[in-house]
């Protein structure tokens, strides 16, 4: 299955957020902004969609 432009990019927007969550103190919005979301509620739900658990959710348990 291959997966779309708009997906791939989310993807890698999310798997650096990741990295960013585990590595800096900065807030779930900053980390957002970025990886190139401009709306931390609409990142809060792409991240939810791809990992299952919030971007705070993933702070907390990293």
């Amino acid at each position: 299955m291959s997966l779309s432009p708009w997906e791939y990019l989310n993807r890698y927007r999310v798997l650096q957020s990741k990295h960013l969550s585990m590595g800096t103190n900065d807030t779930i919005g900053s980390i957002a902004r970025q990886v190139g979301f401009k709306d931390q509620a609409y990142f809060s739900r792409v991240f939810h969609k791809m990992t299952g658990i919030s971007p705070q959710e993933f702070r907390d348990s990293s």
